[in-house]
Parts: C-alpha cells; sequence; structure tokens
C-alpha cells in the first residue's frame, strides 16, 4: 500500500487512477486504484482520536498450495525472493478453502517454501494463497513533510496507538527523524509491521485534518479478523465500501454475547456503544435504538470489548460486500 497526503497529489496523477465506487456493488474485473482517508483534526490544544483501517491491499504474487504443515506453506513451483526483510515484510493471504480470508505474517522463506507465524491448520494442498506486502509506520505515514505532525516529544506530535497481541496499547510518534515507541530510551520504530487487516487509533492535536491517498487492490475474498476472548480486540472494515453493523458479522463471533460491547468512533472523536440483544444490535442509550443499520464506514475500526474472558480465542468473518 502506497499513500501521499491527498493535498499533494495533483489532479492529473488522480485521473490515472480507477476510484473504487462505494455505492457500486457488482464489478466485471478486480478494480485497481485508490481511495481517500481522513485523519480528523484535533483541536490545537486537545488530541480528537480517528479509527483507521486500510481497505485496499497489495498482493505481490499468488500460489497454490503444494504441501502444507502447521506452519508452513511449500509451492513447488514457485521462486519466491527475501519476504522477510523488516522494511519490507510480506504476509501471506489464503484466497480459498477452509482458511480464506486468514493472513498470516511471513518470518522466514526459501524460494518454494514461506514459514508464517500462526495456525494453518485446515490448510491443504490444492488452496490458493497471495503474497502480500505489509505497510510500516514509515512506509505507511511518512514524515513530517507528509502531513503527519511530528515534535520531540509525544506531547506535541500526533500518535498513532496498536493494540498488542496482549491486548494492551503501545503508542507511537514522528519525532522528526524517525517513528519511535513512547517507552524508555524511545526504540525506533520505523519498521513497525501495520498488517492489511488492522485496526489503528490516531490521535491528532493540529486543528487540521489531513487526508490521506491509499493505492492498492480491491480485497476480494472475505475478511477473518481476529477476536480475543478476553479484554479489547479491534475490528476493521478492511474493504472499500461501507457496511452496516450487521454485516460486520461480529455478533456471530464464538462466545460473543448480550454483554459485550462495540465502540464506535463518531466524528468528532467520541465513542459511541452498542450491544447485540441475540436478535439486533443497539446503542446503548436510553431506548436502546435499534441500530443493526448503522453504517459502518470503509476503512474505519471499531474496538471490541469482552465483558467476561471465554473460553478460546475467535475470529469474525465477514462476507466480501460486492460481487467480483
Amino acid at each position: 500500500m502506497k499513500t501521499k497526503p491527498f493535498k499533494l497529489l495533483g489532479c492529473a496523477a488522480l485521473s490515472c487512477l480507477f476510484a473504487f465506487v462505494s455505492q457500486a456493488q457488482s464489478v466485471s474485473s478486480t478494480p485497481v486504484g485508490y481511495v481517500t482517508q481522513t485523519i480528523n483534526a484535533g483541536t490545537g490544544n486537545g488530541r480528537v482520536l480517528t479509527g483507521f483501517a486500510l481497505p485496499l491491499y497489495s498482493p505481490v504474487s499468488s500460489g497454490t498450495v503444494s504441501t502444507t504443515t502447521a506452519t508452513t506453506v511449500t509451492d513447488d513451483t514457485a521462486s519466491f525472493a527475501d519476504l522477510s526483510q523488516a522494511a519490507a515484510p510480506n504476509s501471506v493471504k489464503i484466497t480459498s478453502g477452509s482458511l480464506e480470508g486468514m493472513l498470516f505474517p511471513i518470518t522466514s522463506n526459501t524460494a518454494t517454501e514461506i514459514t508464517v507465524s500462526g495456525d494453518l491448520n485446515g490448510l491443504v494442498a490444492a488452496d490458493t494463497f497471495e503474497v502480500v506486502a505489509v505497510d510500516t509506520l514509515s512506509s505507511l505515514f511518512g514524515g513530517p513533510s507528509d502531513g503527519v505532525i511530528y515534535g520531540g516529544s509525544k506531547d506535541v506530535a500526533d500518535i498513532v496507538w496498536v493494540l498488542t497481541s496482549t491486548g494492551t496499547w503501545s503508542k507511537y510518534y514522528n519525532n522528526g527523524t524517525n517513528w519511535v515507541r513512547d517507552a524508555r530510551g524511545n526504540p525506533n520504530s520505523d519498521n513497525l509491521a501495520i498488517q492489511p487487516d488492522s485496526g489503528i487509533l490516531i490521535q491528532r492535536i493540529n486543528a487540521t485534518s489531513t487526508d490521506f491517498v491509499l493505492t492498492g487492490t480491491v480485497p476480494t475474498t472475505q475478511s477473518v479478523i481476529g477476536l480475543s476472548s478476553s479484554g479489547l480486540s479491534v475490528w476493521s472494515n478492511t474493504f472499500p465500501t461501507d457496511i452496516t453493523l450487521s454485516e460486520t458479522n461480529i455478533q456471530n463471533a464464538f462466545e460473543f454475547s448480550s454483554t459485550d460491547l462495540v465502540y464506535s468512533l463518531t466524528a468528532t472523536g467520541t465513542w459511541t456503544k452498542y450491544f447485540h440483544d441475540g436478535t439486533n444490535w443497539r446503542r446503548q442509550a436510553r431506548g436502546n435504538p435499534l441500530s443493526d443499520d448503522v453504517v459502518i464506514a470503509s476503512g474505519t475500526a471499531l474496538l471490541i470489548s469482552k465483558a467476561s474472558a471465554g473460553t478460546t480465542d475467535s475470529t469474525v468473518t465477514t462476507a466480501l460486500p460486492y460481487s467480483l
């Protein structure tokens, strides 16, 4: 995925790209083009949150599984280059079979075999996959000249919040030279991978918004996103079209209950809470209004909060909301 601030792209450049129109529910081939993502303005003194996700992705190659183990994919016809460089990471996206729509970070590879992080049980010979490019903080958001507000400390810079695998938040900012993590020693985080199916939160302090143009390929498979058995998870709309809260299918995740909450950010950076009563989505407010048709915009992220710990992690499977 490549990005540039919208204000830096001229009309001539945009005219060379195909924009996937959210209202169009059917296209004849897989489009390649752009979408525009907006980071909401802060107040100048206070911060405003934006939920941010990636509704396009960048396939590098495709293949067919010859053999597989719990952590490896072998394609006997492949000739893979180095796919696990820190500054240019890649993942495997499964495009058919029981794991369709799932993404697995690549940790190492040979010319024909890829080793991934995660559990490939269920993947079988003849299933298909893609190698997809993965953005880093540096490649996705760039530096100070690319619209990100930077500074010598987190107090004056835009902050990117990333939920870790342990359910805690880490925050990152650009110090004018590098992306760093807000921690002892401010470790360099330019190469922090932002997976195509991940969602993050951006806290902007500057009183102007930033529009980013993201280029890539329209997804062609269902979306499968991990849901933690306890605490917080992030779900992201990774399609270049809006869908409804009901269409997310969060309500059908294993052990998701009426006491669990979904948090959605408003344009002013405040949270609206929703729960599923077993039949319908409802907003947690006076009268608990029906919310099945609440729009979840393309490229936005939701927080899912489990009220009590379940027995195992699960997934949210969201159907492809258009035909290709």
